[in-house]
């Protein structure tokens, strides 16, 4: 055995005996708070920057509100959500009519929007609220909340392997949890980027033709050069 396996070794030893070197607790204590301090900061960080991008998200709330499916295209998109989502899923995202996350010190809260016409259950707005963990909080103040859904009876059963119904009917999984941060941390700041490309939510490509229906690529211009080129042998 090296010395220093020796060494570290000795400290477990002595850890075990109640007898840890005061300098290897001495450190261990400090990088440990460095890090406390690190995640509060780092939280107080995000949350400066979600008030500044705020107005942002705020604009896009509204110029969502008459784009059809518009959340419905960026879940299923999503590269780690869509593989989750099954046909019962997808028939429950077509009605999403506005999707938003709230952030504050105390933790972050998602709301769902519903349309009209929806058969599978009656609310219109489900929200999930998730507390931010402090330390010394008991386990009442941890738990996530949801809104209640009232599923349509007739609908319920088939509903059941859904992961909506999952994820609502089940706050406490892990999955919930999982997919409640992906919605936070990807989903909602960067909803443009789950967008396909050439979709007609955005201004999307310029067309490769002008107003007269000419082609405005460079076939044209290596047309006159070699009309050009031409001319000067005859000259010649």
């Amino acid at each position: 055995m090296s010395e220093h396996r020796a060494k570290i070794q000795r400290v477990d030893e002595e850890e075990d005996a109640g007898q840890a070197d005061p300098e290897f607790t001495a450190i261990a204590e400090g990088l440990g708070k460095l890090d406390s301090q690190f995640v509060d900061e780092l939280f107080l960080l995000e949350l400066k920057f979600y008030e500044l991008r705020k107005p942002f998200y705020d604009r896009r709330r509204e110029w969502t509100k008459n784009i059809p499916n518009f959340w419905e295209a960026v879940l299923s998109n999503f590269p780690k959500l869509a593989p989750m989502l099954q046909d019962q899923d997808h028939n429950i995202l077509s009605f999403v009519k506005d999707l938003y996350v709230q952030e504050s010190r105390d933790g972050f809260e998602i709301t769902f929007t519903f349309g009209d016409g929806n058969p599978l259950f009656t609310e219109k707005e489900v929200k999930m609220n998730v507390p931010r963990h402090k330390e010394g909080s008991s386990e009442a103040e941890r738990k996530r909340t949801v809104s209640k859904i009232t599923w349509a009876q007739a609908r319920r059963k088939e509903l059941e392997d859904s992961l909506f119904f999952s994820i609502w009917e089940n706050p406490e999984d892990e999955i919930t949890m999982e997919i409640a941060d992906m919605i936070r941390q990807e989903v909602f700041p960067h909803a443009f980027d789950f967008l396909e490309p050439g979709s007609d939510f955005g201004d999307g490509e310029e067309d490769e033709f002008d107003d007269d229906g000419e082609d405005d690529g460079g076939d044209g211009e290596e047309g006159n050069d070699d009309e050009e080129d031409e001319e000067e042998e005859e000259e010649e």
